[in-house]
């Protein structure tokens, strides 16, 4: 949920912890969920960095609370938890380079996202033109605006226990003009996956813009899952 509100936000974790005066360390700990139950001090401080108010306020101070609850059960006297198997760690390749760009690169694209309404993201229809279909028709990017399905906050902390990639082929279409999704960011998850990629300018919406591109790709998926045997 923390990792939704700050890109919600638009904040990098340093930007978070210079505004909350919560150091990043424990930020990223509180996102990988390493620290599920941070001290009251801590979340009102957060709370009031990301401007949450409302419902969205209640659900992230009680969501720490029973972390806190759960923790203080869970927990055994005079123990210390063992190190992580270095698996837990891999995957964020492609999250790092998405906070490199918006660290280290001013021009880099940060994506319209507005503040989350009752659990839910949504594009700012304004911006989302120029964001998600830079290259489709006025007419149809305004509808896509007007029309998107939004994106709940929880998935954003949702776990994949076993991917998909890891025993199955993988094909990986890069839009080069994608403004939600940098296209670094997109060759650091193909790569990982080592899947076979297609490159070609586009915006997030290459699907609708490039469709024949999208078409050869599946193609090409499905030809080589017949050929497998």
């Amino acid at each position: 949920m923390l990792r939704g509100h700050r890109r919600a936000a638009r904040l990098t974790l340093e930007q978070l912890a210079e505004v909350s005066g919560v150091s990043a360390r424990p930020l990223s700990d509180m996102e990988r969920g390493r620290s599920k139950g941070p001290q009251h001090r801590t979340v009102t401080a957060l709370a009031g960095a990301l401007a949450l108010n409302g419902v969205a306020r209640e659900e992230f101070v009680e969501l720490a609370r029973d972390g806190r609850l759960r923790d203080h059960g869970t927990r055994p006297v005079g123990l210390c938890e063992l190190p992580r198997l270095v698996e837990d760690f891999t995957g964020r390749s492609a999250e790092l380079v998405w906070m490199s760009e918006l660290v280290y690169a001013e021009s880099a694209p940060v994506p319209p996202i507005l503040p989350p309404v009752d659990g839910l993201l949504f594009l700012d229809r304004d911006k989302f033109a120029a964001a998600f279909a830079a290259d489709v028709p006025a007419k149809l990017a305004a509808f896509m605006a007007d029309s998107q399905v939004p994106a709940g906050v929880d998935c954003l902390n949702g776990v994949v226990t076993e991917p998909a990639w890891r025993s199955k082929p993988s094909w990986y279409l890069v839009s080069t003009d994608d403004h939600m999704i940098p296209p670094a960011a997109q060759r650091a998850m193909s790569e990982r996956a080592k899947a076979t990629v297609t490159e070609t300018p586009g915006s997030h919406a290459a699907y609708v813009s490039r469709p024949a591109v999208v078409a050869a790709v599946i193609s090409q998926a499905a030809q080589g899952r017949s050929d497998q045997p």
